[in-house]
């Protein structure tokens, strides 16, 4: 028994080791009178939550309360922990009680908390005090996605009503066993909204320790953002934004039809970006380039972008016919578009680009109007409406020749013929009688009468001859001839007017002159009547109140004229003035003299002006500096033939139709291009690289202020044939020898200020062009004879037979006597800016964008816009972003390119310049292009004996060896690359 006492004692704490020292419980004094034998009580504690046979365990229990305590006689006082069992126990009454336990957050009670056991000698009793646990529990957790750390809202709904707010994940216990209404709520985590899948749930308590945890289920909703735009047409959606997230994440989204949800979004706050966007028809600003709009999780959030649409649309105007009639234009564009107009009217929404307005002439009330321009060009861009207006004005007039002084049914002897060269219908006319003419054109007429012979009696009209002027009218110019019978002589002289021309010329005489060029001075004298005399005229040129030449001029023929026929020289008195001459402040005076032996019914009407001096307005212009540049081009093999030997025949109709006097010209060493292949088309914009690079390659010579000229062969006969900046001084024009100068003289034209004039498609209109279809409007002198007004067209125009009108010769002059800055060149008196470190900084802006070319470093003349004017600005960015410097500029523009600017400088190094890391072109506060080190390669080529510029290399292979001729043989050049903003310099040598 000793051993199992002990087995039982090792259940006890140290408070119970008197009672295990292997004797058992002290039962007393014995009974003297009676044999005692022990009895024996087991004890079981049956609900246990730990297995008692492990002394940690046994320990757990003991301190959460389950234990049961054995008193009775002889002092026992015993407490157990699990099942045990008390031996040698005396006879008697014994008391076994337990109390309630908690253990793991479970409360335990005991079934039977006290009972008493009556033990009689040697008996043994088996006495149960079963634990049962009265609470339980439960262990939350949440699924779905939630992030761990988040805590989610839910409140706990008790059997008893009792509600408790919680937060997810949780864990409860010591609750009443029962069923528990579970309200989770849904919570918005990191941006992301999480719903529970079951809103209520039940969740059942029962009694016990908690078994396992239980999941609440939720799913992740995000945001929606619902991108509505206004403004914007159904036919020209999809507009685009940009959407920047709370995080700078950058997001383009599409808005199709009139709105779209981007979904899948965190919460937080968005940034709609909108930016501009054009379609074929419209372009579209936003009436807001950035807007902020908080996204809430869960939620759809509206946000509206409205933009404002602008279409291309023309403006036609339509005036000055007579009420109730019909003009005749038509309007062509883009895409084959084509519209015909009886009236005024706004077309539109159009695509962009160049509209040609053509009126042709309506015929009312027995006349014709014309459009005083019949051709116009209109570029239709969005926004504002492009407007012209054909002006129509009555084109014809009427002449009612009234004859008087003849015996009655007698015809009269008129013809009447229309000007010279000018297409008339049913010209000459002949009048027998009183007639009246409609639908005239406008025009000076030659009206002609002759004798008439009735009977033997001679009737001489009177006047035999006269000019008839016929301005557009609706009422007749009356033009009488009388007849009347010879009585004796009526010859009659005079000289109707004079004129001085260089090129061009009008009857008045109000066409400048260019200062010591060589003129011709015309007279134009006239008779009444058959002659056959043979008139000499003196001509006296004055300067101030100085006569200073004096000239006579023998008559061209062995007759005078009976009118004036312009068109023909033969039919003037001429003599050349020579350039000496043709001096400012000078008039002339221009007279028959003496003419001995001649009968001249009027004398009045023999000096032109008759009571005065002809002023003729003659101004100075600078010398003309021309460089012209061969091209050389690897891709095509072609360099442009010019030389010394053909420059003066491919310049000699730019020094006839221009305004110019002293002209210098030079023949440049071969540049070699790196631009692309030369197309008709220019769809690779190979010309306008091109053109460029003549600019870069005038400022890297340090010429600025001379006129550079390429010259380039092509591969084809027919298309792009040259082109220029408008007022710039760079132009291109290809080698051929027959339409070659003609081309070069038309893009100095460009240079000198002037748009196109009408005519054989040409488009970029100067709308101010005075004369229908581009011709020159008046007659000029070629040197060897005359070019028809109507028949010849403008040397800015497109048509082959070319010279210049009196409109464009005016406009280049005006430009011209204003320069001045040219005459330095050739010791003109301006000093010559000395050559320094500069920056050559040069690009493009057009309609696909913004280019900055990479920048030069190179030592040469300085070249800068005026200062502190301009739409664009170039700015100097050092490492932290700050400017430096500031350039702005308008730009030059470029001829057929309307949206066009390129723009070119030279800019001082400064002490700065080390810093620069970036080159920023802006538009007011947008930015168009940005340039920094490292961006792009060029590499301009030079000769290091003679310093000339032999060309440009784009790419970082082997470069294009510039055109040489064989006989130059091996040289040193010197390879100036630039990484876009510094340049190297290396030393090759070129076979």
């Amino acid at each position: 028994m000793r051993g199992s006492w002990a087995a039982v004692c090792t259940l006890l704490f140290a408070t119970l080791s008197s009672a295990c020292d292997g004797t058992g419980p002290t039962a007393g004094p014995p009974d003297p009178t009676a044999p005692v034998t022990p009895a024996r009580l087991f004890v079981q504690m049956p609900g246990l939550p730990l297995n008692t046979g492990n002394a940690g365990d046994r320990l757990a229990l003991l301190h959460a309360g389950f234990a049961a305590r054995v008193r009775g006689p002889g002092g026992v006082d015993t407490t157990l922990v699990g099942d045990g069992v008390l031996n040698t126990l005396a006879p008697g009454r014994y008391v076994v009680t337990a109390a309630e336990a908690d253990f793991d957050e479970v409360t335990y009670r005991v079934t039977t908390d006290s009972l008493e056991v009556a033990l009689a000698s040697g008996e043994t009793r088996v006495v149960a005090t079963p634990y049962v646990p009265t609470s339980g529990g439960f262990d939350l957790r949440v699924a779905g996605g939630v992030p761990d750390s988040a805590r989610m809202p839910a409140t706990l709904r008790h059997p008893d009503g009792r509600v408790d707010t919680l937060t997810l994940p949780a864990r409860r216990t010591r609750l009443t066993p029962g069923a528990y209404t579970l309200s989770a709520e849904p919570r918005a985590v990191e941006g992301v909204r999480f719903e529970p899948l079951r809103a209520i749930d039940t969740v059942l308590v029962t009694a016990g320790p908690v078994a396992q945890a239980t999941s609440i289920a939720y799913a992740a909703t995000l945001a929606t953002l619902r991108v509505r735009v206004a403004g914007v047409s159904r036919d020209d959606l999809p507009a685009r934004v940009t959407l920047r997230s709370p995080s700078g994440a950058l997001r383009v989204v599409s808005v199709m039809a009139d709105s779209t949800d981007v979904v899948g979004l965190v919460g937080g706050t968005y940034t709609i970006v909108a930016e501009p966007f054009a379609t074929p028809l419209a372009q579209y600003y936003p009436e807001r380039s950035a807007d902020t709009v908080e996204v809430i999780p869960g939620a759809l959030t509206t946000r509206e972008v409205p933009f404002r649409r602008e279409t291309a649309s023309l403006l036609v105007s339509v005036e000055g016919l007579p009420d109730s009639t019909d003009a005749n234009v038509r309007v062509t564009g883009p895409f084959s578009f084509s519209r015909a107009l009886d009236r005024t009217a706004v077309l539109g929404p159009l695509r962009p680009g160049a509209y040609t307005i053509v009126a042709d002439s309506v015929a009312a009330r027995a006349h014709t109007w014309r459009a005083d321009v019949r051709t116009q060009v209109a570029t239709a861009e969005f926004g504002a409406p492009a407007q012209r207006t054909v002006l129509y004005q009555l084109a014809t007039g009427a002449i009612a020749v009234h004859v008087h002084g003849l015996p009655d049914g007698v015809a009269a002897a008129i013809a009447v013929r229309a000007p010279a060269g000018a297409p008339a219908t049913g010209f000459p006319w002949s009048v027998t009688r009183d007639t009246t003419r409609t639908n005239v054109p406008a025009g000076t007429y030659t009206l002609t009468a002759t004798s008439v012979v009735i009977g033997g009696t001679l009737y001489l009209p009177s006047p035999a001859q006269q000019a008839i002027t016929v301005l557009p009218s609706l009422t007749p110019i009356d033009v009488p001839i009388t007849y009347v019978e010879t009585v004796g002589p009526i010859l009659d002289f005079s000289i109707r007017f004079a004129y001085l021309t260089q090129a061009t010329q009008r009857p008045d005489g109000s066409v400048p002159l260019v200062a010591s060029r060589d003129a011709l001075l015309r007279v134009f004298v006239e008779a009444n009547q058959g002659n056959g005399e043979s008139l000499s005229v003196r001509a006296r040129l004055y300067q101030g109140e100085a006569l200073y030449r004096t000239l006579t001029i023998p008559s061209p023929s062995g007759s005078v004229p009976l009118g004036v026929n312009e068109g023909m020289l033969a039919q003037s008195w001429n003599v050349p003035i020579a350039a000496g001459d043709v001096r400012e402040g000078m008039s002339f005076v221009v007279d028959f003299g003496d003419a001995p032996g001649v009968s001249d019914a009027n004398t009045e009407n023999n000096r032109y002006p008759r009571d005065s001096r002809q002023a003729v307005d003659v101004r100075v212009v600078p010398p003309f500096a021309l460089v012209l540049v061969p091209v050389a081009h690897p891709i095509d093999g072609l360099t442009g033939n010019i030389t010394a030997t053909n420059a003066d025949a491919f310049t000699s109709f730019m020094r006839d139709v221009l305004p110019l006097q002293q002209v210098i010209t030079t023949v440049r060493a071969p540049f070699t291009t790196a631009a692309r292949a030369l197309l008709p088309d220019d769809a690779n914009n190979a010309w306008i690289t091109l053109l460029n690079e003549i600019r870069l390659l005038q400022l890297a010579d340090g010429n600025s202020s001379t006129h550079y000229m390429g010259v380039v062969g092509t591969t084809y006969q027919a298309g792009v044939a040259g082109l220029a900046t408008i007022g710039g001084r760079h132009a291109i024009t290809w080698d051929n020898q027959s339409s070659g100068p003609r081309v070069l003289a038309h893009e100095l034209g460009h240079n000198f200020g002037r748009f196109h004039s009408p005519g054989c498609g040409a488009g970029f209109i100067d709308a101010n062009y005075p004369y229908g279809g581009g011709a020159i409007g008046v007659w000029g002198w070629t040197g060897s004879g005359m070019a028809s007004p109507t028949a010849t067209n403008d040397i800015m125009g497109y048509c082959n037979l070319q010279w210049t009108s009196d409109y464009t010769w005016r406009g280049i002059l005006s430009q011209r006597a204003t320069m001045g800055a040219l005459g330095a060149l050739r010791g003109g008196g301006r000093a010559t800016p000395a050559r320094d470190s500069m920056l050559l900084v040069w690009g493009q802006i057009g309609p696909d964008g913004a280019r900055l070319e990479p920048a030069m470093p190179f030592v040469t003349a300085p070249s800068l816009p005026p200062v502190g004017t301009g739409r664009y600005t170039l700015e100097w960015l050092d490492a932290v972003g700050r400017v430096l410097y500031r350039l702005q500029f308008d730009g030059e523009a470029v001829d057929h390119r309307t949206a066009t600017r390129t723009f070119a400088a030279a800019v001082p190094m400064r002490a700065w310049s080390g810093t620069v890391v970036a080159l920023r072109l802006r538009e007011g506060a947008r930015t168009l292009a940005a340039m920094r080190s490292g961006d792009q390669a060029l590499t301009l080529e030079q000769d290091e004996r003679t310093g000339v510029i032999t060309g440009l290399v784009r790419e970082t292979g082997r470069p294009n060896s510039p055109a040489t001729s064989p006989s130059v043989g091996a040289r040193e050049v010197l390879r100036h690359t630039s990484d876009g903003l510094r340049a190297r310099v290396t030393r090759v040598r070129i076979p």
